[in-house]
């Protein structure tokens, strides 16, 4: 499982993405399971619901874009405009697509993988539709040496979404991304063109940043494991947070135990953090470690935090640790 997401309309509807297991749907809060049926690949990255439809989901995968009008039981390739599939190798890696908040019908899909999955191209490609998903044309091009708009091999994109509308109105809504050895970038023109953001106080690669639900000032920032000390160990991951737009930033895992390791695997590190939208000071986080791994707890934003469970108390497949990958109940803060 590479991912997991609540509907915003109903809680009981779950949609799981997973990197060997196409996609799976619950409508009774995870109780029970159905496969989705319809993929041309199994593997798969993250889920978006409708943001009024309540059975309409998009998904992105190895070979792009899938809509699914049924909740997710069936599903139906989207990548007209986007490169032609091959039978040797992923042309069209899609990592999240979403919906413009002001109009629907004008969405953007996003060319990487959380996965780190290596082998496509076309990476860091930025796409937009006006007609509802029916048709894409390429914007441009995330980079490590920033934002074009010629189609050039780009930077992995990991993950976007929609920062919250500013309170005072003078702004325009923001669409945020974070790509892999490039950083995290901004848009203000509504994802046609990006700006990379700067992370003043942050020590450590961006590996994903999560915005607060209804303050556009907030956001909590995770790095990824750094660079190996004279004792041949990985420093571990950390959790920052700014509440200045991003002109700042602090550390934001007080009470996180952390292990040094001689490999990522071994090492303390996080996928993302995730936000109650019922509560926003109630934050998750996991622990994915192999050799320490847990779920965090925080009820005052990040400030401190406390372990919930440890890895031994969640069942997992063989040796291997938590995905890291979590998702809060959009109504229910404890969920």
């Amino acid at each position: 499982i590479v991912s997991v997401q609540v509907s915003p309309h109903d809680s009981r509807h779950v949609l799981a993405c997973g990197d060997m297991l196409g996609t799976g749907v619950s409508f009774d809060g995870g109780e029970t399971w159905c496969p989705g049926l319809g993929l041309a690949t199994y593997e798969m990255a993250t889920a978006t619901l409708h943001p009024s439809r309540t059975n309409e989901v998009w998904t992105g995968s190895c070979s792009g874009p899938y809509k699914s009008v049924d909740g997710g039981l069936t599903w139906e390739w989207k990548r007209k405009g986007m490169p032609e599939p091959a039978s040797n190798r992923y042309t069209m890696m899609i990592e999240k697509v979403l919906f413009d908040p002001d109009d629907f019908s004008r969405m953007l899909a996003f060319s990487g993988s959380s996965r780190r999955w290596g082998k496509c191209r076309g990476l860091g490609a930025v796409w937009e539709s006006t007609d509802g998903g029916e048709s894409w044309a390429r914007l441009g091009t995330i980079t490590t040496n920033g934002w074009t708009a010629e189609t050039v091999e780009g930077a992995n994109i990991v993950r976007a979404f929609w920062g919250v509308r500013p309170a005072d109105g003078n702004e325009p809504r923001q669409v945020h991304l974070v790509a892999d050895s490039a950083g995290w970038f901004s848009s203000l023109d509504g994802g046609r063109t990006w700006r990379r953001r700067r992370t003043p106080g942050m020590v450590g690669e961006v590996a994903s940043v999560t915005a607060h639900p209804s303050d556009s000032r907030v956001f909590w920032a995770v790095t990824k494991t750094g660079e190996k000390g004279a004792d041949g160990k990985l420093s571990p991951g950390g959790i920052w947070k700014t509440a200045d737009g991003g002109r700042t930033f602090s550390p934001c895992d007080a009470g996180i135990a952390k292990r040094r390791g001689g490999g990522v695997k071994n090492t303390t590190h996080f996928t993302s953090v995730a936000v109650s939208a019922a509560d926003s000071g109630r934050l998750y986080v996991a622990t994915a470690s192999w050799t320490d791994p847990g779920i965090w707890t925080s009820d005052d934003g990040g400030r401190t935090w406390r372990r919930a469970l440890s890895g031994r108390e969640v069942p997992t497949s063989g040796f291997a640790g938590l995905s890291g990958s979590m998702c809060v109940a959009p109504r229910n803060a404890d969920i």
